[in-house]
């Protein structure tokens, strides 16, 4: 079972340093993307009693290992330890993103190179530049026997749509793993800021981690290994300031080419095209949230679009969130492209898994049509190309 939850490569060697949490954080003031309005969490499953939700509610620390005190998944089956399936040269790759490089075919089913993932797709892109881990670290559970060991940190990269894997602090770009031989319950991963709507944490190996048999078919090595991960908090954090002047990037203007700079500058008051594009960000965020109430109040009275009206759509997104509860929506490369005193268009490209079970997809240009009601711009008309 796949679980999303709406909240709020390089070819360098595959050694890494021990502990990343050598490192020195960061001393600028820092925002924890993990849990700030618009970020989906995507794990590959989750019980009852240790729902991933747990990851993401501030609880860094517990006593005991029971229900809800984290999150918990168990593995026994194939796996390649210290191995990445490069979907470019293994034909034998063909996954989904939240799999790409760590699953491929195998002759009884999959085989995997690591145990577990979290995924983090933010409402827009973000400046990302460390990632922390909390294992369970109790009495009964100590993190030298029953914590996360082994971890690879990953960005996805839109311009290759590839995985790659973040710089650390000295320069090197690990692809097999960010830290290694961890034995504490905290670990800290910071390396050099990088821009991003999408973070993937991959659990590589745990302390608990047993290989249970291995042997030889057709000159290829299988392995057979048991494990649990146990993890109570998972946190992804950016440079505050850097995040600030990103998200000014993104609602910036960028003026019609038919249209001179003075006069499209007389035409647009300050600040319009923040306001503009403010109301088309809240809408991403929305759906990206399945936030019906918030979504409608976006949309203008008198929308129309493919003979659609507001209560069409309204009723159309409401099926959509209940049909398809754990989908992937992303929209980037946002940016006005025409406006004057009371009507806008905005353009960006965007990207729509409905279920991610399956590794269909659709992306394409998203345009909106926006009108200004009184002192509020309101989406009049959305149109969705797909190449």
């Amino acid at each position: 079972m796949w679980v999303v939850i709406a909240l709020v490569c390089g070819c360098a060697s595959p050694s890494a340093a021990p502990l990343a949490s050598l490192l020195s954080r960061p001393a600028s003031p820092q925002i924890n993307l993990s849990r700030v309005r618009g970020t989906q969490m995507i794990v590959p499953s989750a019980t009852a009693d240790y729902p991933p939700l747990t990851l993401v509610d501030g609880v860094t620390e517990v006593d005991a290992w029971e229900p809800n005190a984290g999150w918990e998944l168990a593995f026994d089956g194939g796996f390649a330890r210290d191995r990445y399936f490069d979907p470019a040269t293994d034909a034998s790759v063909d996954e989904p993103i939240e799999w790409e490089g760590l699953r491929r075919d195998f002759r009884q089913g999959k085989e995997q190179s690591a145990l577990a993932w979290i995924l983090f797709q933010f409402a827009r892109e973000r400046v990302v530049e460390s990632v922390t881990l909390h294992s369970v670290d109790t009495d009964e559970y100590p993190a030298r026997d029953y914590g996360v060991r082994d971890v690879l940190v990953q960005c996805w990269d839109s311009a290759t749509q590839r995985w790659m894997s973040v710089v650390l602090a000295d320069g090197s770009t690990p692809t097999h793993h960010t830290a290694t031989a961890n034995p504490l319950g905290r670990l800290d991963i910071d390396f050099h800021p990088v821009r991003s709507d999408l973070v993937r944490v991959a659990v590589r190996w745990t302390n608990d981690a047993v290989k249970k048999r291995s042997f030889t078919v057709m000159g290829r090595r299988e392995e057979y290994v048991a494990a649990t991960v146990r993890l109570v908090e998972v946190e992804v954090y950016g440079d505050r300031a850097e995040d600030d002047e990103l998200a000014e990037t993104v609602r910036q203007n960028l003026p019609d080419a038919d249209v001179a700079p003075d006069a499209a500058a007389e035409r647009r008051t300050p600040g319009e095209s923040d306001a503009i594009m403010a109301t088309v960000l809240t809408y991403v965020e929305a759906y990206a949230e399945r936030d019906l109430d918030l979504l409608v109040q976006t949309i203008s009275p008198q929308y129309l679009s493919e003979d659609e009206d507001a209560d069409g759509l309204a009723e159309r997104m409401a099926r959509t969130f209940e049909e398809f509860g754990h989908f992937l929506f992303r929209v980037t490369d946002a940016h006005v492209e025409r406006s004057d005193d009371s009507t806008a268009i905005v353009s960006a490209r965007y990207w729509l898994q409905l279920n991610p079970l399956l590794a269909r997809s659709t992306e394409g240009t998203l345009t909106f049509g926006l009108t200004k009601v009184g002192d509020t711009w309101l989406i009049s008309a959305i149109h969705a190309d797909a190449p």
